[in-house]
């Protein structure tokens, strides 16, 4: 790569340098934006298995809930039927 002219001066000029400090300036915040939008979807995510978490200890415990009705109501009937 030759980065000098036939006359000794160099062939880059002030619009390549404005040009590479942008897209180097486009690269940083696409980085930054590609970070914050990570750190969303990590956030959704963790409230959503939170949810869930919530969600499979409910249903735990309408099952034992529902286990303690039926035995409730067998130990009324052998009640009912003691007196």
């Amino acid at each position: 790569m030759n980065l000098k002219n036939g006359d000794g001066s160099y062939a880059i000029s002030l619009g390549n340098v404005i040009t590479i400090a942008v897209m180097v300036c486009s690269v940083a915040v696409l980085w930054g934006s590609m970070n914050n939008n990570i750190k969303h979807l990590e956030a959704d995510i963790q409230l959503k298995a939170d949810r869930e978490l919530i969600e499979t200890h409910l249903e735990y415990i309408v099952q034992h809930i529902e286990d303690i009705r039926k035995s409730l109501d067998i130990l009324q009937k052998d009640v009912s039927e003691i007196k």
